[in-house]
């Protein structure tokens, strides 16, 4: 089943409220699409003026906050960060630097 057009598409995540986020080409922005399919909408673009490519990793479980991988130099741990995007507003942080596909793990589980 087609959901969107997209130029090729990597990483994807399903969120709670039934939202697709993925990277576009070649992780140079995300994406958005409903599970049902329908056009997809841009999300989040890296700023331009420093690294940008990014991998989403996961959605957490408010559907709000989405986990993400950005290089900053090359494709390799030691020179990428892990981030957190609003899903409201677009805004980033960095929450491990010289990281790489974060997860997260529900508390008590291992």
């Amino acid at each position: 089943m087609t959901l969107a057009d997209a130029q090729v598409p990597l990483n994807a995540t399903w969120a709670s409220d039934d939202a697709i986020y993925f990277n576009e080409a070649e992780g140079t922005s995300v994406r958005r699409v409903a599970s049902a399919g329908g056009p997809a909408s841009a999300f989040f673009t890296p700023p331009t003026s420093g690294p940008g490519r990014l991998a989403i990793s996961q959605v957490l479980p408010d559907a709000r906050t989405l986990l993400a991988t950005r290089w900053v130099r090359s494709i390799s741990a030691e020179y990428s960060d892990v981030l957190t995007i609003r899903v409201g507003d677009g805004t980033s942080t960095v929450v491990v630097q010289s990281g790489y596909d974060a997860r997260f793990v529900p508390p008590g589980l291992r």
